[in-house]
């Protein structure tokens, strides 16, 4: 079994799994790994991936887990929970799958990726669609994006879909447009309207200016607000595309990933880094703060860098993983004590 840095972490629906996604730059780590949440054993090795894991997601029905690969890859790959056998592909000519997330019924799968790949460049809107799981076919391509998508997410109605990319400087030849930084890195489209075109139109989406790249994205449970955690952790008002809060996490003000609890009231941030290669590690740690006053009420420490995270969806569990294929489990966020389950 190869491991490598946790780059992803999805929770099975009723917590007591959670898939893992890892990236190694020494050894080739390209095996997802199912983990029991209780013991932090692994139970199941998903082979098939040519390249480091960059995405995952776990079926609303519990029935399919999805992880997409890196360069070499360009596919998205299903996988039969019970059987822990590849069942299916999406898309051959996807570049670094960095953003999946499923519908509330399963039915339809986001993926979010690279949008200069010379098999998929930016102007045709390669870089954020829709498929349909069962059909394993491709129904819409949401607008074209001025950098690579980094997250999405499904509001819980699944009428809304939001991503979040990185904001990077694109050349004029790869974006068909003017090379420039596009700080319009938050984007929220109702696909109910024009959900069924080959490609929706760019005025369909509402779209906020965050400071820079978000690495994670996230509706609240009513669908009013929007989580974003990258350069600058902030909750957005959907209806207005106003800031209404933000949260001061991390020595640089940095998130590696975040969440947003099942029931809004919390947010969980993952930080830590270091200066160039060979230095210590600075600022590892996991941070909860309160989505209503914006203040950091737990923090817990790990020794490197927190790279994936996420709320369990029932039982007041966060699970977080990052570099050296560290894994813990944190208790939040009543007890609120910087101790491991």
């Amino acid at each position: 079994m190869k491991l490598g840095d946790i780059n992803t972490l999805s929770l099975s629906p009723d917590g007591s799994l959670c898939v893992t996604g890892a990236v190694s730059y020494q050894s080739t780590a390209q095996d997802a790994l199912v983990w029991n949440v209780s013991s932090l054993s692994v139970v199941a090795e998903l082979k098939g991936h040519r390249d480091g894991i960059y995405s995952s997601a776990w079926s609303p029905t519990g029935e399919v887990i999805a992880t997409g690969g890196g360069g070499s890859d360009h596919v998205v790959r299903l996988w039969d929970v019970r059987s822990r056998r590849q069942v299916g592909e999406l898309g051959r000519d996807l570049f670094i799958v960095r953003a999946l997330a499923f519908s509330p019924n399963g039915r339809l799968l986001l993926t979010g990726s690279a949008n200069n790949a010379p098999v998929a460049p930016m102007r045709d809107g390669s870089c954020f669609r829709i498929w349909d799981v069962r059909r394993r076919k491709e129904v819409a391509r949401l607008g074209i994006h001025a950098s690579s998508v980094h997250s999405a997410a499904f509001s819980k109605d699944g009428r809304l879909a939001v991503c979040g990319s990185s904001g990077q400087f694109m050349s004029a030849r790869n974006a068909g447009a003017e090379g420039v930084f596009c700080p319009q890195t938050i984007r929220v489209w109702d696909i109910t309207s024009r959900f069924w075109a080959t490609r929706a139109s760019e005025k369909s989406a509402e779209v906020m200016e965050h400071t820079a790249w978000v690495n994670s994205i996230k509706l609240s449970p009513d669908g009013k607000l929007i989580f974003t955690a990258g350069r600058g952790c902030f909750l957005w008002e959907v209806a207005s595309g106003q800031m209404v809060r933000r949260f001061q996490v991390g020595e640089f003000d940095y998130a590696n990933c975040g969440d947003l609890s099942p029931d809004g009231r919390y947010v969980a941030t993952g930080s830590g880094g270091r200066d160039e290669p060979g230095a210590p590690y600075r600022d590892c740690f996991v941070r909860i703060c309160d989505t209503a006053t914006g203040g950091e009420i737990a923090r817990f420490a790990h020794e490197y860098p927190v790279t994936a995270l996420a709320f369990s969806p029932r039982d007041g569990i966060l699970v977080a993983g990052g570099h050296h294929c560290e894994l813990r489990t944190w208790r939040l966020p009543d007890s609120a004590s910087d101790s491991r389950c």
